[in-house]
């Protein structure tokens, strides 16, 4: 018989889930340092550990860079 335990299982796509950018149009700063735009109502890749778990979550955009931004501005895809 299974036992039922603290076990999570994540997307077979190595724990990565899309999600909506909800928040307003604004230039960021990735953690490369570069200067880009988050688009209001763009999907956007996050890992589902740091979505279930943080208040701050780190988007990986098109070309790989991650930027910070809050939860409460993301809405699962």
């Amino acid at each position: 018989m299974a036992t039922s335990g603290d076990k999570v299982s994540y997307s077979a796509d190595k724990g990565k889930m899309r999600v909506i950018f909800t928040g307003d149009t604004r230039s960021v700063t990735t953690r490369a340092g570069t200067s880009t735009k988050l688009e209001k109502s763009k999907e956007y890749l996050c890992t589902e550990k740091e979505y279930h778990s943080g208040m701050t979550v780190y988007l990986t955009l098109a070309n790989g860079d991650k930027v910070k931004v809050k939860r409460a501005e993301l809405q699962k895809a």
